[in-house]
């Protein structure tokens, strides 16, 4: 059985991968430097201070970091806060599921809100869209 340093290591580097962050993403977020992200990886050994954001930017409850678990078959579990997507599903081209994760659930609960008023309206046919003047 893994020690819980290296339990929180391998969580850390599953979830990074999974939410498509960089530890470059990872240390501004969570106001440190990459190198600690690095030492984070490397020695599992997380400041407390630092696991809600490192929680909020990687799409991971907080309880999954602290339940002692090994992360080997993580890649089953949903996020708390929003439905993980597989790249074919993905609604977005220009956002990934990582960046979106980094959202706040009240800045979720807003995109969510505004497809949905998208989805409300009439659809628009060609002759309804405004021309750029060709």
């Amino acid at each position: 059985m893994l020690s819980t340093a290296a339990t929180v290591a391998d969580k850390l580097r599953l979830a990074l991968r999974e939410a498509g962050v960089t530890q470059t993403q990872v240390a501004q977020y969570c106001g440190v430097t990459k190198q600690a992200v690095q030492g984070w990886i490397k020695t599992g050994r997380i400041d407390k201070q630092r696991l809600p954001k490192l929680a909020e930017i990687t799409g991971r409850p907080l309880s999954w970091w602290l339940d002692g678990k090994e992360a080997e078959s993580t890649a089953h579990l949903t996020m708390e806060s929003a439905k993980e997507y597989s790249i074919s599903e993905w609604p977005f081209e220009s956002i990934t599921p990582g960046e979106y994760n980094r959202l706040t659930s009240r800045q979720r609960a807003l995109v969510e809100g505004y497809v949905r008023g998208l989805l409300a309206q009439p659809t628009a046919d060609k002759s309804d869209r405004v021309s750029n003047g060709a």
